[in-house]
């Protein structure tokens, strides 16, 4: 095992614990015959890690990058006292058993076969596994705050903007779970007998939704350049089921003014702006090439903005039963 991750709640799925195991290394004719066995998979393919990281969501990057830290580590990391553990995970949990061995890379030679193995270190503090990588988290997340940078959360802040308004506009939010260019879906829920047969089939649009705190202006048009070439070819999508829609939230370089109080309520800082990225698709897309995008001042995303985005005859507001 190389890697145990606690992931706290978020959205409709509770909190759960991913288990990151090494799979050894593939030879030429087993890659050949890799293939996906579940619907929802179109593609595998394998990436070096730098290229990964355009290609994940952050969280699911540095999991990757544990993952692959802790298979070239030498020896596992040695829990302290108190249910600290140092480092950012609890990789190659060994309980006593002869000690596994991967095949060689890069001319690198394996250890010799039933070598001794550090003996499991007792983790004070806890009574199990999964109360210590808990408090593991926490403590490491009190120790880090600080110091984490301001990106992190404002990646965060706009998704949470995005269901505010969505909500506020009496739509359903829901984020994705596998990163396909898309961040969150927004749907018409079909609960009013008054609506027309086209909102009775739940419409509704999906948005890839980016923060911005070094917003650059071009006339009426903020120069969105943040865009690498596949994420704008799964944008520029011309067949797919729902439209889709590049949101830049402008937000403040400093997280502490992302919010503010006003004599009636919580100010969410700056605006939202929305466009569709037009075509055409840009031919052998590489994740390390960026595309500029332009995206109308005016288009600002507001709870009727983002109904009439969803359909037309939602543009007028519901009224309070």
């Amino acid at each position: 095992m190389l890697v145990v991750d606690w992931v706290a709640p978020h959205g409709a799925w509770d909190d759960s614990l991913m288990f990151i195991f090494d799979g050894g290394v593939l030879e030429d004719r087993q890659l050949a015959t890799l293939r996906p066995m579940d619907d929802e998979l179109l593609a595998c393919r394998f990436y070096p890690l730098r290229a990964a990281r355009d290609l994940l969501r952050l969280y699911v990057y540095n999991r990757l990058r544990q993952a692959v830290l802790a298979a070239d580590a030498p020896a596992p990391r040695i829990p302290t006292k108190r249910g600290q553990v140092s480092g950012a995970v609890i990789n190659r949990i060994r309980s006593g058993s002869p000690a596994r061995h991967r095949r060689p890379r890069g001319g690198r030679a394996p250890q010799a076969r039933g070598s001794a193995h550090p003996a499991p270190a007792e983790i004070e503090g806890t009574d199990s596994l999964t109360e210590t990588l808990y408090a593991s988290h926490l403590n490491r997340l009190a120790r880090r705050a600080a110091r984490l940078p301001d990106a992190r959360y404002q990646g965060a802040y706009a998704e949470l903007y995005i269901q505010a308004l969505a909500l506020a506009a009496g739509m359903n939010a829901l984020s994705y779970v596998v990163d396909d260019g898309i961040d969150i879906m927004i749907r018409h829920t079909a609960d009013n007998e008054s609506d027309s047969p086209l909102l009775r089939s739940w419409p509704g649009v999906d948005l890839q939704v980016k923060s911005w705190s070094t917003p650059s202006a071009a006339g009426e048009f903020w120069a969105f350049d943040r865009l690498n070439e596949k994420q704008f070819n799964k944008l520029a999508c011309t067949d797919c089921t729902f439209p889709r829609y590049l949101v830049v939230i402008v937000v403040p370089p400093d997280r502490s003014r992302l919010t503010g109080l006003a004599d009636d309520g919580l100010l969410l800082r700056h605006h939202a702006y929305y466009t569709q990225v037009p075509g055409p698709l840009v031919a052998n897309p590489d994740a390390n090439r960026r595309k500029r995008v332009l995206v109308p001042k005016r288009n600002v995303l507001t709870t009727a903005t983002l109904r009439g985005l969803v359909h037309p005859e939602l543009v007028a507001p519901r009224s309070a039963p």
